[in-house]
């Protein structure tokens, strides 16, 4: 990943496997995280050019955040909240986002993300599903009370541990 200038830190039992389905180059690689038990632990864009035509609305709530203070272009966190979606879907997210995105979110829909300059937007975040592997989330919907037992797991700390790991490297 350092040729895309960023990189983070992964347990030595976790593996990070580069995912090119949709075209890589010089500007652009996304990359999987495994964790321990081969479960798909989060996904990582190095430069994401995505939008949204979501037209739902969003109730969020915050219930972590910790400071990824290795990224110097704007301040930014590891933003761990669980949200209400208005078609009734609901789940957990955890991801990088710009400080100014996420203390400023509305009920619009937002795509979660950081920069590491002006025009690079990076994602890093839980991937889809990763609550139902680990086994807290037995219906493919997310409770409130699945989300905050999920926080207080080992497995939680160790997704935090490496997120706010992410730094600009030369």
């Amino acid at each position: 990943m350092s040729s895309y200038n960023l990189t983070f830190d992964v347990p030595q039992d976790w593996e990070v496997v580069e995912n090119c389905d949709y075209g890589c180059d010089e500007n652009y690689s996304a990359f999987e995280v495994w964790d321990s038990e081969q479960n798909l632990a989060m996904n990582f864009e190095t430069n994401s050019f995505r939008d949204t035509d979501n037209p739902n609305s969003y109730e969020r709530g915050i219930l972590d955040t910790a400071a990824a203070s290795q990224l110097q272009y704007a301040p930014t966190s590891v933003v761990t909240y669980y949200w209400v979606a208005s078609f009734g879907e609901r789940d957990l997210s955890v991801a990088v986002i710009i400080d100014d995105e996420w203390q400023n979110w509305t009920e619009k829909p937002a795509i979660d993300c950081f920069m590491t300059s002006a025009d690079r937007n990076s994602i890093m975040g839980m991937a889809p599903g990763y609550l139902q592997a680990l086994g807290y989330d037995d219906d493919g919907v997310v409770t409130l009370d699945e989300a905050t037992s999920f926080l207080e797991s080992e497995q939680y700390a160790t997704l935090k541990k490496v997120m706010t790991s992410v730094r600009e490297t030369p």
